[in-house]
């Protein structure tokens, strides 16, 4: 006999009640599917459970076994008793349509909510009562990862609705099976993932992968050469269609070589970026990638390995991927000592989980943050890359910024690239947004949104959508006249065209994705900042992105640039005119700015610079409208509790992880910046079952970073010794710590007194060790933290004393800190910085163990109308909480 509960099959059950397929379809469909099944032991549970109840008495019946009398539950009531009476009858017809129906808002034939949610509230507690349970069969094709991440949920809601009543067979193959047990497990009951035998792959030591690799493996083999192609790429991932685009071998081959790498555990499991399939390297991947070019180097390219094996599919060896965009050699928008290394084609790759981690973590909602961290240079400089978060619905650009020109066109081609339209705002998903609109109020997006490209002559989504391609393509001519000098215009006049056109793209593109409620973070890579940007680059830098978030901003749908700084009077004319609501004069900036690079001792100027310029990004015009847009401002995002929260909940949640408290503390400290936190977290392997986040894999995972990322603002001495330290899997002598780190007994002494002062690094009969769990089987599930984190009244001041106590100094200014004390009664540590050099990066690592907050590193600032409203906010509050996952709030 059957009992209810949900389980995976590959096969479906003989003879079931009911069935539906879950795939590339709305959620009402997949119930009217399951209804067809259904309707008959749901009728046939009201009739036996109202046989011998008198007619008057049957709706009052239903409503107890609904266990509800609200007026909703009662009309339902009074509709399912109708199917206790004559299958010929009017009402058992309307109420058979009503179940059926349920999903469908507007169509329901009573007035009732007849949404999805009824089918928990009016359906399940009476196929509960059902005997037989019925059995279902709900198959799940590979289509069903495309839907939108809310619609998934909406039906494996469902899903779960029914397994509590009915006998729910999940069927697919096991791919799918793991795939929805690990990533939709909060929408279905708790034992699912406990039935996926097929646990995700884990990794063994790395050394012992790579040896597995080349004892298997043909060095110069196909294998190995997808092996590279993965490589190759600045985010290490590939989707399957990239593969057969620059290999002349067919997809079935490429999925056999991928099989192979995947059970070498050189690469991941396949996952979907932007509803194609993909995969990444992996640790050990890179590993043996690394090992084999230092062993033999790379004897062939690419294409020349792979044609060679005789297996070509009718492409020429040397042929470009099919969406890549053809420029001339050369960058032709930079100016010549500027000019990038010579490509034939500029790319835009997909962004590694990683990186979009990162960089959607860091950027504050409504603002911009600037974080110092060594960001890599593309393989081309006007390479760019995109990556969308089906489940935060969220898209995310990145691109290195030369000069305006470059950068206007590359933010442009980002925005519009193909795969945005095919996998993100798809024609169904335009309609829904802007539809209605286009065909017959055009004249509301242009003078509201301003909207570019949008003639009257269009009259669907799909003829809007063609004409951006068209303006895309349009684009990337220009900058090839601009090259080859085919233009009637000064060199200066043309480039300033193809300037406005580029932001003029990227805007309407922008607020066409805002209309869709789709999340927009931009990356602006800047890693030869410190060496290449003087004042005047700067300020060409500041002002782009300044400008860039005056287009991108909007008072309601009215875009800010158009009303608060357009000069010109038909422009003007042509917008329609905001109302402002006194209580509300504030509007939104629609992207979020993540500003990454290598600044040196740049970072504090480029800040200031960036603040000032947002709060006056143009002239404004006189008879602008009184609103303005608040825009956050992170000038540092070194310690931040909240940002690294943020990351490390955005990596780990794809490796079913969970962060606590105290590995929150320790990211924080030890990793810096949220983008040093998502390099370090990347190298753990997946679980299959949620579990807390443990220290031991913590200090595994910041091993892994550059010595320069460990505490990057300290000693080149400290950095090593804690790099070290992190890495050791037993305490170290004194001796052996400094040949290990490659420096002198005299300088392990000098400089880590402090820390051992600190009890950050303790010093045993065995060695000196970090306060942090070994990754270890002896003390893999002992929590070893440094007392700031396990003693909640023990503060950063303390262990500053502490540690000025063991290092036995003898400073006026020491005494005086803790004698003559401020008003608020603590001592200022931070003066101490003055005397002592250790203390400037002691000190911020000491309050993010604690969960101390460190200096303001956050500003509220305004561009547009001067407004009363703005100068009482900024008086009564400096900065403003950020609108992002947060992380434990700061003691």
């Amino acid at each position: 006999m059957s009992t209810p509960g949900l389980t995976l099959s590959c096969q479906v059950p003989i003879d079931p009640d009911s069935t539906a397929t879950l795939q590339d379809s709305p959620p009402s469909t997949v119930w009217a599917e399951l209804s067809e099944g259904l309707v008959e032991p749901f009728t046939s549970a009201i009739r036996g459970y109202l046989a011998g109840v008198h007619p008057g008495q049957r709706p009052l019946a239903v409503a107890e076994l609904l266990k509800g009398h609200d007026k909703e539950t009662l009309m339902y009531a009074s509709v399912w008793s109708s199917l206790a009476n004559g299958t010929d009858s009017d009402t058992y017809r309307t109420a058979q349509d009503l179940f059926m129906s349920l999903g469908e808002r507007g169509s329901a034939p009573v007035a009732v909510d007849a949404g999805l949610d009824a089918v928990a509230t009016a359906v399940a507690p009476i196929l509960e009562a059902t005997a037989p349970t019925p059995t279902v069969a709900i198959t799940i094709d590979r289509t069903f990862r495309d839907r939108r991440a809310d619609q998934r949920r909406r039906v494996l809601g469902v899903v779960a609705t029914l397994a509590s009543v009915c006998d729910v067979r999940l069927v697919g193959s096991p791919l799918m099976l793991r795939w929805v047990a690990q990533k939709h497990h909060a929408n279905l009951p708790g034992d699912v993932r406990d039935q996926c035998s097929f646990s995700p792959t884990r990794d063994g030591p790395i050394d012992e992968v790579v040896v597995a690799a080349r004892d298997t493996l043909d060095h110069s083999g196909s294998t190995v050469t997808i092996l590279r192609a993965i490589a190759d790429t600045d985010s290490e991932t590939r989707t399957y269609s990239a593969l057969t685009s620059i290999l002349p071998i067919s997809r079935s081959t490429v999925r056999n070589h991928l099989s192979t790498l995947r059970n070498l555990h050189l690469v991941s499991e396949g996952f979907r970026i932007g509803g194609e399939a993909a995969v990444e390297l992996t640790k050990a991947g890179r590993a043996f990638v690394d090992t084999l070019d230092a062993e033999i180097g790379r004897q062939e390219t690419i294409e020349k390995s792979v044609c060679q094996t005789g297996k070509s599919v009718g492409h020429p060896c040397n042929h470009a991927g099919k969406h890549e965009e053809a420029l001339p050699a050369g960058d032709p928008t930079a100016a010549d000592d500027e000019a990038p290394p010579l490509r034939r084609h500029h790319e835009i790759e997909y962004l590694s989980r990683r990186e979009h981690a990162a960089a959607a973590a860091t950027a504050p909602a409504d603002g911009v943050s600037v974080t110092a961290y060594p960001a890599e240079r593309r393989q081309g400089r006007l390479n760019g890359g995109w990556s969308y978060n089906s489940v935060r619905d969220e898209v995310v650009v990145s691109a290195e910024f030369v000069n305006v020109l470059p950068w206007r066109v590359t933010l442009a081609r980002l925005l519009t690239d193909w795969r945005l339209w095919e996998h993100v705002l798809d024609e169904d998903r335009l309609g829904d947004s802007i539809g209605d609109l286009v065909d017959e109020h055009k004249d509301i997006l242009r003078g509201m949104r301003c909207l570019g490209y949008l003639p009257d002559s269009i009259e669907t989504v799909t003829e809007y959508r063609d004409a951006l391609v068209d303006a895309r393509e349009g684009l990337l001519e220009m900058t090839q006249k601009l090259y080859h000098e085919e233009y009637d215009l000064t060199e200066e006049e043309f480039r300033g065209v193809i300037c406005r056109e580029g932001l003029g793209l990227a805007g309407t593109a922008m607020h066409l994705l805002d209309l869709a409620d789709i999340d927009v973070v931009i990356e602006m890579r800047l890693p030869t900042y410190a060496r290449d940007f003087d004042e005047d680059r700067r300020q060409t830098l500041v002002e782009t992105i300044a400008t860039e978030t005056t287009v991108f901003s909007r008072y309601g749908h009215h875009v800010a640039r158009r009303h608060l700084y357009e000069h010109r009077d038909k422009k003007r004319q042509q917008a329609f005119s905001p109302t402002i609501d006194a209580e509300d004069p504030f509007g939104d900036l629609i992207p979020s700015y993540s500003v990454v690079g290598a600044f040196g001792s740049k970072q504090t100027s480029f800040a200031t610079a960036l603040r000032k310029t947002l709060t006056n990004p143009a002239e404004l015009h006189e008879n602008a409208p009184e609103f303005a847009i608040p825009v956050t401002v992170v000038t540092d995002t070194k310690h931040d509790r909240e940002l690294t929260a943020a990351a490390a909940r955005r990596v780990l949640g794809d490796k079913n992880l969970t962060l606590t408290r105290e590995t929150l503390s320790v990211l924080t400290a030890f990793a810096t910046t949220p983008y040093d936190v998502a390099d370090a977290l990347s190298q753990l392997s997946p679980e299959s079952i949620t579990r807390d986040l443990r220290v031991d894999e913590v200090r595994y995972a910041l091993a892994h970073l550059d010595t320069a990322r460990v505490l990057p603002d300290a000693t080149p001495t400290v950095r090593a010794a804690l790099s070290t330290l992190l890495a050791a899997d037993v305490p170290l002598s004194r001796q052996e710590l400094a040949d290990q780190a490659d420096v002198t007994t005299r300088s392990i002494r000098s400089h880590l007194d402090s820390l051992l002062g600190t009890g950050v690094v303790e010093e045993t009969p065995e060695g000196i060790r970090l306060a942090l769990s070994f990754h270890t089987d002896d003390e893999r599930y002992t929590a070893v933290l440094p007392r700031l984190v396990t003693d909640e009244l023990h503060l950063a001041r303390d262990a500053v004393y502490e540690a000025l106590e063991y290092v036995d100094v003898d400073d006026q200014l020491v005494w005086d800190t803790w004698a003559e004390l401020p008003p608020s009664g603590v001592p200022d540590v931070d003066r101490l910085s003055e005397r002592f050099e250790w203390m400037k990066w002691l000190l911020p690592t000491l309050r993010a163990l604690s969960e101390q907050p460190c200096r303001e590193q956050q500003y509220r600032t305004y561009f547009g109308a001067t407004l009363e409203q703005i100068s009482l906010e900024a008086s009564t509050k400096s900065t403003d909480s950020l609108s992002r996952e947060s992380g434990y709030v700061s003691a």
